[in-house]
């Protein structure tokens, strides 16, 4: 059986327990549920286990339950593996049966908005945005008030980089809710994607005013002033958001701030703030379910926090790993990261970190155990391949190099970062002969591969069979 839990926001009930087996049940671990919460467990149990599909868990159409049985879910996508990923970004089928569900009511009750949001909701999420447009504008033919659904009949015009578009919606009604904070965010964000950063300065800073209490507009607005070649400006402004509590970001420009002014004491207190920061925001990076389908229009219930993509994230954890105060094999930095693989065990990004500060200390036996625990939950990943193949040069274990950085290779052809490095570590593994051959059967197969020819024939050539290479 494969057990899955999701914490929720205390308010919706804790946590769920979704388990795998001849059957499927959603149950609440927290005690004292209202009336109301246990009629919703009900129906989510009975959804569940309608959709349920024995050979495959639908885990994203089971977030889809949760969330109308509670609150947001929010699933950590930097927690999980590559194949838990692959099952919570499937299940498109299920969540076409769930919308049948809510079309069924939507005929009974043709002018619910919260119907027609719900359904909505399950076309974005299939990236359908043309049908969830449709039911979007319904909800605001009925309320042209109601925001929520402005707001994201807007993002799923920003989704197809329909920036235009997406300002019509979203910028007329900044300008008629000018206490909105999420409408005055995207309405900026979109401008500052459009690369208008004056007015994406304009409502940033409205935006400052209406919520005081939020660092995310200060971080905004330093980040328009970088733009626009400010810096004095822009620490000003991370710092107002580190008076807010701040962010991953803002402590990351103050740290880099502080490192280039070699200021010992302040690169220690951002460093800090920036590991702790960015981790906690790639969690909430990766929610799957935005609005409460409970309480669509609620704005309690609506991310509003402009959370960079996880990607962008990982680039800022990477860095400040890399750039740590005194140095990455600093006892400190390892103390950091596995104090948090004691909640995350098996998080890829932190296992990841965890064998660079090995490799930045030496210890080699550590670094490769990480290293090759890292690539058994993340397989595809270049620079894990690349790292391992490094730390097995330094120990001159060349054959091993050759089959890791092969690995490498193997996973675009197309990419010329791993030829130089099989073409090394073969020639001092004493294996030039097989990797000609293997190429050369690769040539075959693939006959308009320029950068294979150019390196097969640097192969012939460097092996003295220049009568191969002319060929």
């Amino acid at each position: 059986m494969t057990n899955l839990q999701l914490k929720l926001p205390a308010a919706s009930g804790g946590e769920f327990s979704i388990c795998r087996g001849n059957d499927l049940s959603i149950r609440s671990l927290t005690p004292g549920q209202s009336p109301g919460q246990a009629q919703r467990q009900a129906a989510g149990n009975g959804l569940a286990n309608r959709f349920m599909n024995r050979n495959f868990i639908p885990i994203k159409s089971l977030l889809f339950v949760c969330a109308m049985m509670a609150a947001p879910v929010q699933a950590q996508h930097f927690l999980f593996p590559d194949s838990l990923l692959d099952q919570l970004r499937s299940g498109n089928e299920n969540i076409a049966k769930i919308r049948e569900t809510y079309l069924d009511q939507l005929r009974l009750h043709p002018e619910s908005e919260r119907l027609h949001f719900c359904v909505a909701e399950t076309y974005v999420m299939q990236s359908r945005f043309p049908e969830a447009r449709h039911h979007y504008h319904e909800v605001l033919r009925m309320n042209p008030d109601n925001t929520q659904a402005g707001f994201r009949l807007a993002v799923t015009y920003e989704q197809e980089a329909k920036l235009d578009s997406a300002l019509m919606i979203a910028e007329p009604l900044a300008i008629k809710h000018p206490g909105d904070s999420r409408l005055l965010f995207k309405t900026g964000n979109l401008f500052e994607q459009a690369s208008d950063y004056h007015q994406a300065m304009v409502y940033y800073k409205q935006w400052e005013k209406a919520d005081t209490q939020s660092p995310w507009p200060a971080t905004c607005v330093g980040q328009i002033f970088e733009k626009t070649g400010n810096p004095d400006s822009a620490r000003a402004a991370y710092l107002r958001a580190e008076e807010n509590g701040g962010t991953a970001q803002s402590a990351y420009r103050l740290f880099l701030h502080a490192r280039r002014h070699a200021d010992p004491d302040l690169s220690r207190l951002y460093q800090e703030s920036t590991f702790e920061r960015t981790i906690s925001e790639i969690s909430l990076s990766e929610k799957l379910w935005q609005p409460s389908l409970e309480n669509p229009f609620d704005p309690q219930t609506t991310q509003t926090t402009p959370i960079k993509n996880a990607d962008e994230l990982i680039k800022i954890l990477r860095s400040v790993v890399a750039n740590w105060f005194p140095s990455p094999a600093s006892e400190s930095l390892e103390t950091r990261i596995l104090d948090q693989m004691k909640k995350h065990p098996d998080a890829p990004l932190l296992l990841e970190q965890l064998a660079f500060v090995y490799k930045q200390q030496k210890n080699w036996d550590q670094a490769i155990h990480v290293y090759e625990r890292f690539l058994s939950l993340q397989p595809r990943s270049p620079e894990g391949l690349k790292n391992l193949g490094s730390i097995y040069e330094q120990q001159k274990e060349w054959s091993k190099a050759f089959q890791i950085y092969q690995k490498g290779l193997n996973l675009d052809l197309e990419s010329e970062e791993f030829y130089p490095l099989v073409v090394r570590t073969a020639t001092r593994a004493g294996c030039l002969q097989s990797l000609n051959e293997r190429w050369f059967r690769l040539l075959q197969a693939h006959p308009d591969n320029a950068l294979l020819r150019h390196y097969l024939i640097h192969l012939h050539s460097q092996s003295g069979q220049n009568d191969d290479a002319k060929k």
